[in-house]
């Protein structure tokens, strides 16, 4: 019984674990030469909601580029930079059992019926792409998912964990 309840705890750590995961994908064109990209102007996406994160996530990409030796112009770029930033409610079913009953059925081990309940959180996406302006073909896209929490602080730092992640291999080498 002892070993059912610790694999059932084991499991559901695990499941709680997945949901908070981070999601960073990123993909480019393998024929494209990064090393002539040197400037970039932003163009039009699908902003955050809130104003001031939208801020942020332009301010922090912005950084980044300037990290690699990227410089924001206004006119005549070698790449256009866009992003898209979306959110969404996910479900997840938990049970308070592990498929016990309760009562004298419990400490028989009988089985007997789960309670489910619903977990439900949001997620939000951001994505990121580079355009080449001479040829406008996407180069690069990044993107990342996060569970987005209440403490300002903490998604703060979960932020700036899947920038990390998503601009690690940037520029890509050929």
């Amino acid at each position: 019984m002892k070993k059912l309840l610790t694999a059932g705890t084991l499991t559901l750590l695990m499941l709680t674990a997945a949901v908070q995961a981070q999601k960073v994908k990123v993909n480019y064109d393998k024929k494209a030469d990064f090393s002539r990209y040197k400037t970039y102007s932003w163009d039009v996406g699908m902003p955050a909601i809130q104003p001031e994160v939208d801020k942020y996530i332009q301010a922090a990409i912005d950084v980044i580029l300037a990290d690699r030796g990227w410089k924001l112009v206004q006119e005549n770029p070698d790449a256009r930079v866009v992003y898209y930033v979306s959110q969404n409610a996910s479900t997840q079913v938990v049970t308070d059992s592990y498929g016990y009953g309760a009562g004298d059925w419990y400490w028989r081990g009988m089985p007997g019926a789960a309670t489910p309940s619903y977990d439900t959180y949001r997620k939000g996406t951001v994505v990121v792409d580079i355009v080449d302006v001479q040829s406008k073909q996407m180069v690069w896209r990044g993107s990342a998912t996060e569970t987005i929490v209440q403490d300002r602080d903490e998604m703060i730092k979960r932020f700036q964990k899947m920038m990390d992640k998503m601009w690690k291999n940037f520029p890509p080498k050929k």
